[in-house]
């Protein structure tokens, strides 16, 4: 969520929308599971339960599925003559030192840099090692053209030869340092003579090098040196574990890993390898297809589940345009507009009002929302459109004045506020919105664990105090108390009694339009936004799909 609260909100919002609308989004590790599902939380307001992230529409499954390798293929790849051939060679030219290696793209996230400081740390303290040690360092060239990769490279050559020039000597080169692509065969040679693995990226997804490594170990020896930084040191946890910036432990751990004794090699070896052989790629590859065919299988069984049925824009189209007086009803956040962490960020955008414009000139059109009246008189008062605000408190028919349905007392708003100012006091980053005819608590913007127990406590309290003057109702990452008698399904009949339109469309998402949903007549096209338990004849997806169907009305292009 760190990385992400750096972005800009539209980008990292676009990002994990991206993501969620898979119905399974499969992580390497429970780590990044985790910080997915606290970043979808967070910062596009979904609740998450269990092992699944609860959006309008659907549950998107969230799991760990750390990729495996092809185990017998290392395992065995001693046998092959070439392997064989070319580890004989490696061995000869290296006398009897012992043989550090390390293999890895040029990234600044692969920690070379620190590794070979932690090398040359290890020589001076522990001159014993001298001429009885060598380190293979491999790189593969990447991004070869940019600039701060030529930097790098160019730092890294600096480094290896300083070294190599202090501590080398005549029939010794502490560092053999390998700038290019290495052959399969090669690899497979390195892996196989290797007594220690030296693997410590700043930062890596999962690194499968450390796998094979410990997969090729057929002799039950070597000792892998294993970044806290890596996915794989989730599984691989009898590796010796380092935190790649100390550079000090990372010497230290080359130290006890050209000294454990082989039994221990061997008792370390073979418990890696044993979860890497039940564990490895077929096996991953089945997980990870049987979990993505169980998410859709779930997702169609929703909806199979719920009373409405996939919106057909076309249709309902046809339906609208051929009524002689069609009156659409339109919630406003979360309908017309994505839902943002703060009210004051969901401003119409341009071509919102440029559609409602154009509706306006077929149809009869009223957005209806909790919006306060002022919000609504800004941003849509110009145009020729019906107004319905704080869920039908207020109404202000197209060229009329604002008028109050219901009368109403709100005597108890102060006692409300006082309950969700303790609320604000609990939960950093909710807040209290007041409107003429209603009091309501945000907490989009709070964490999913306190949120929840700060709710329940206010939904107590309020339940307490309201002996009928008033309504409580939870909508989405908000509480809303409103005076008893208003909401939208009053609103809507009022308009739908004075119009008297041939077809009524009337769209929303959330708790609060279900009012409006089981007020209107039963032939009238409704639709939800997300699926859910609803009186709502159709449902879509998100307000993309809402902004499409609005077009597709007006004529114009999506």
């Amino acid at each position: 969520p760190e990385i992400l609260q750096l972005m800009p909100p539209p980008w990292r919002a676009e990002i994990l929308e991206g993501l969620l609308s898979a119905d399974l989004v499969g992580f390497h590790t429970y780590d990044y599971v985790n910080n997915f599902v606290r970043s979808a939380v967070k910062f596009l307001g979904y609740k998450a339960e269990a092992d699944h992230v609860v959006l309008n529409a659907r549950r998107v499954r969230v799991g760990a599925f750390p990729i495996g390798i092809d185990f017998n293929f290392f395992h065995k790849s001693g046998e092959r003559e070439d392997v064989r051939a070319e580890a004989e060679r490696l061995r000869a030219l290296l006398s009897s030192a012992k043989i550090i290696f390390s293999i890895d793209r040029l990234d600044y996230t692969k920690g070379i840099l620190n590794r070979v400081k932690a090398f040359e740390e290890f020589l001076k303290a522990h001159p014993e090692w001298r001429r009885r040690v060598a380190f293979i360092l491999v790189v593969v060239p990447s991004r070869t053209g940019v600039p701060q990769y030529e930097a790098m490279k160019r730092e890294i050559d600096r480094e290896v030869g300083r070294i190599n020039g202090e501590f080398s000597e005549v029939d010794w080169v502490p560092i053999v340092y390998i700038y290019r692509f290495i052959p399969t065969p090669v690899l497979l040679a390195m892996y196989n003579v290797a007594d220690v693995a030296l693997i410590t990226p700043i930062r890596d997804g999962m690194n499968l090098v450390s796998k094979e490594y410990v997969a090729s170990r057929a002799d039950c020896r070597g000792v892998l040196i294993l970044s806290e930084m890596a996915g794989a040191a989730r599984e691989l946890t009898e590796a010796l574990v380092v935190n790649p910036n100390d550079v000090h432990g990372t010497a230290e751990a080359i130290a006890k890993a050209l000294t454990m004794a082989e039994e221990e090699q061997c008792r370390r070896i073979k418990a890696m390898q044993e979860r890497l052989r039940e564990y490895d790629v077929v096996r991953w590859g089945v997980e990870y297809i049987t979990a993505l065919i169980e998410s859709f299988r779930a997702r169609r069984e929703l909806e199979e589940a719920l009373k409405s049925a996939p919106l057909d824009p076309e249709a309902v189209a046809e339906a609208v345009g051929k009524a002689q007086r069609a009156l659409l009803l339109l919630d406003y956040d979360g309908t017309l507009v994505p839902l943002r962490p703060y009210g004051y960020q969901a401003i119409p955008d341009g071509a919102l009002l440029e559609l409602l414009k154009a509706l306006a000139a077929k149809f009869e059109v009223a957005v209806v929302s909790g919006r306060p009246r002022d919000f609504l008189e800004t941003w849509f008062g110009e145009l020729p459109i019906h107004l319905i605000a704080e869920h039908g408190a207020w109404i202000r028919l197209r060229g009329s004045e604002w008028i109050n349905p219901i009368p109403f007392d709100a005597s108890w708003k102060p006692r409300v506020r006082r309950i969700f100012e303790e609320g604000v006091r609990k939960a950093p980053g909710s807040y209290v919105e007041e409107k003429d005819s209603s009091v309501a608590w945000h907490y989009r913007n709070v964490e999913e664990e306190v949120a929840e127990k700060v709710v329940k406590e206010l939904l107590d309290e309020l339940t307490a105090l309201s002996a009928g003057e008033f309504n409580i109702y939870r909508g989405k990452k908000v509480i809303d108390v409103r005076p008893t008698g208003a909401n939208k399904g009053v609103a809507a009949k009022l308009l739908v009694d004075r119009i008297k339109p041939d077809v009524v469309l009337a769209v929303g998402d959330d708790e609060t339009d279900e009012d409006m949903f089981k007020a209107l007549p039963a032939d009238a096209l409704t639709v939800r936004v997300g699926l859910a338990e609803t009186y709502a004849r159709y449902f879509v997806t998100s307000y993309k799909d809402v902004r499409k169907l609005l077009a597709l009305l007006a004529g114009k292009p999506a």
